[in-house]
């Protein structure tokens, strides 16, 4: 029998929301979503959504009026104009978005949101399954009907992703260890993820005991120098000559072990290795059995004042060309000078890596 158009949309339908149930990258959504002419119906607890705003794809996500259901949901509905934010609540549990904002935030801590928060004719639309997910709300897919249904009176059911083949991700964090150390590590084990720490020689002198967690709790450790000289400008400047360097990295690595027996392979030029690190630092560096990793994917948290957690996120999402990019190696600090919107955008970066099916690993 020939396919109705009618029945090859509700098909098309049906495949897009089953992949992104079972937890879709952006990367893979991407052409259904541009095969999807209209979004599926939505209900809420079986009763048709009344929308002030008609829904829309977006990155392989359906997308939203946050305030049409928010009733249906008993939620309430506040917009702040000066924070620029909505929060909906209901009893205890209080969740807000943002228009440009990649993140939601629930009970203080950032989460990835799926899509940037836009405002359509006056009213915030999100991602439909992220909001499930920050309520808390069940999420099911009827194939016959083609119907998405939310279930106040069930909790949010999770579908695990399976990580894609070959796509790794490497959060990198320099200059440490220092004061917000602690804080990612805590979130680090919260979220059962792994990072290579870059090390510096005299930050390490100072907190030997917090080098010892660093490689208790599964992760790398990596040399960024002894003293960190990275201005071309400073007299001890690390990058002066290739003895310089090499005698950098030694001091750093003999300080390293002492501490905890390893010796790591992998180095990071303080400020990056391009353009200084010619063909004579690299036959050095090989001679040494050094191996320079140089960052793919930043974050501006460097820079000062420094970047909001949405802008440290967003950064991730489009250095990593939305989660196409095979091994994108993140670059975040932990370096002496606070970095606490750090600490804030680092839960919804490894959310946001995960959901794009990267695994996270450390560097040789």
């Amino acid at each position: 029998m020939r396919a109705t158009p009618g029945r090859a949309l509700t098909a098309v339908l049906v495949a897009l929301f089953l992949t992104l149930a079972a937890g879709a990258g952006p990367a893979e959504s991407a052409s259904l979503a541009g095969a999807a002419p209209t979004p599926p119906s939505v209900t809420v607890g079986g009763q048709p959504v009344v929308w002030d705003v008609p829904p829309f794809m977006t990155d392989g996500l359906l997308v939203v009026p946050l305030k049409s259901l928010a009733e249906p949901l008993n939620y309430t509905y506040q917009w702040d104009s000066t924070a620029r934010r909505t929060t909906v609540k209901r009893g205890a549990r209080e969740v807000s978005f943002a228009p440009g904002s990649r993140r939601y935030i629930s009970e203080g801590e950032g989460h990835f949101a799926g899509t940037l928060g836009k405002i359509v004719d006056g009213r915030l639309c999100v991602s439909l399954r992220f909001l499930a997910q920050a309520l808390d709300v069940s999420l099911t897919f009827d194939a016959k009907t083609g119907v998405v249904d939310l279930d106040p009176a069930r909790p949010y059911t999770a579908v695990a992703r399976k990580p894609r083949p070959g796509y790794v991700a490497y959060i990198t964090i320099d200059d440490g260890p220092a004061p917000d150390t602690p804080a990612m590590l805590d979130v680090l084990a919260k979220y059962k993820a792994t990072a290579t720490f870059f090390l510096i020689g005299g930050m390490a002198k100072l907190q030997p005991e917090m080098v010892k967690r660093i490689v208790a709790e599964g992760h790398a450790l990596g040399n960024h120098t002894f003293h960190h000289a990275h201005e071309p400008k400073e007299p001890d400047w690390c990058l002066r000559s290739v003895e310089a360097y090499i005698a950098e990295l030694d001091a750093c690595d003999r300080l390293i072990a002492d501490i905890t027996g390893l010796h790591p392979r992998a180095t990071r030029a303080p400020g990056g290795s391009w353009p200084h690190l010619t063909a004579a630092f690299q036959k050095a560096l090989d001679e040494r059995g050094y191996v320079d990793f140089m960052w793919n994917v930043g974050t501006l948290d460097w820079a000062w004042p420094r970047p909001s957690p949405d802008q440290m996120l967003e950064e991730v999402v489009v250095r990593s060309w939305n989660g196409s990019m095979t091994k994108p190696i993140i670059l975040i600090h932990d370096g002496v000078s606070k970095h606490t919107q750090t600490v804030e955008a680092l839960p919804a970066i490894i959310e946001y890596l995960r959901y794009a099916g990267y695994t996270l690993g450390t560097l040789p």
